[in-house]
């Protein structure tokens, strides 16, 4: 079978050049790479974005997302006959009675697309098309949520997963041959670059620089109030008490979330969500309450390599 990867040579990253390794690995296939340049593309903030998280969270610098240069691809013969099948990437390939399946994240085709949804906190559905029906679909996840790079590297490894396994499937049966859209279907099915417009390009400048501003100010940064109580209050009053509150100071390096209060024999002690901003994760702490509030700061309870939060504290054997 004769493929085709369409991608964008303005920007070629490892995960191309990964995804080519793959597909030309698979019984039948000759793989040739049309790489010419393309519109669009993740916009250049995005770039200084991932290269703080690099140095903020310590992500390795050789993921999928690295850009890499288009002479890494010359392995791959540019197509010189008609192909089988075109996998695009960039969105740019009309059928014209070949076989393409098109890429899309959440209907939209192109990296900046996945990345835009990432960045609004989306978990996206990416599918190959074809014609506007579905060859193959799934629904990224990751365990990087709240890193744009990591998330981004993640999602665009499973994107590949999705693609070579499709290929392999149709390399061993007959291609698909699917319905050609309606005129009204087609005008639906893929939102163009201009119906996109400058207010998708600037959401997701805005949330990039709202990313860089979070690296650089350790913001989110949530706290821990504590008041006492005489009386009826929350649960009775059905309302959020307005006043009274006192912070639980902490030094801006960290912040506490998530507070679980315990009284045992007698004494009360605040267990927290502890994150601290420059590790990027959290250990859960614990403070005793006298009289007057916290006696000193919150010290760690359990720290494992992984973010913790909601301490929940248990009761066991007359133990806790």
């Amino acid at each position: 079978m004769r493929l085709t990867l369409r991608l964008n040579g303005d920007c070629v990253r490892a995960f191309h050049v990964a995804l080519a390794k793959r597909l030309s690995r698979l019984p039948g296939v000759e793989l040739a790479v049309d790489a010419r340049p393309a519109p669009g593309g993740v916009p250049r903030s995005a770039e200084a974005l991932f290269q703080l998280e690099t140095l903020i969270h310590r992500l390795p610098a050789n993921g999928t997302a690295k850009r890499v240069s288009l002479s890494t691809l010359a392995s791959h013969a540019r197509p010189s006959a008609p192909a089988d099948l075109t996998i695009d990437l960039v969105g740019d390939v009309e059928p014209q009675g070949r076989r393409v399946w098109r890429l899309a994240y959440d209907g939209v085709c192109g990296e900046e697309a996945l990345l835009a949804l990432i960045l609004a906190g989306r978990t996206p559905l990416v599918r190959l098309e074809q014609n506007g029906a579905t060859v193959a679909e799934g629904r990224l996840g990751t365990e990087y949520h709240g890193i744009a790079l990591a998330s981004f590297q993640d999602m665009l490894a499973r994107t590949a997963s999705l693609i070579v396994a499709a290929v392999n499937g149709a390399g061993r049966s007959p291609l698909p041959v699917l319905p050609e859209p309606s005129c009204e279907a087609s005008a639906t099915a893929l939102p163009s670059a201009t119906k996109l417009g400058v207010r998708a390009a600037k959401a997701t400048a805005r949330r990039i620089v709202q990313q860089i501003y979070h690296l650089c100010y350790n913001a989110p940064h949530w706290r821990v109030g504590w008041r006492e109580t005489g009386g009826k209050d929350l649960y009775e009053l059905r309302a959020h008490p307005q006043s009274g509150w006192r912070d639980l100071p902490d030094d801006g390096s960290r912040f506490y979330a998530d507070p679980f209060p315990v009284l045992h024999r007698g004494q009360v002690t605040l267990f927290v969500e502890d994150y601290i901003h420059r590790i990027g994760k959290a250990i859960l702490s614990a403070v005793a309450f006298g009289p007057n509030g916290p006696a000193g700061t919150p010290k760690p309870v359990l720290e494992l390599p992984y973010h913790l939060s909601y301490p929940f504290v248990f009761e066991r054997d007359g133990e806790m």
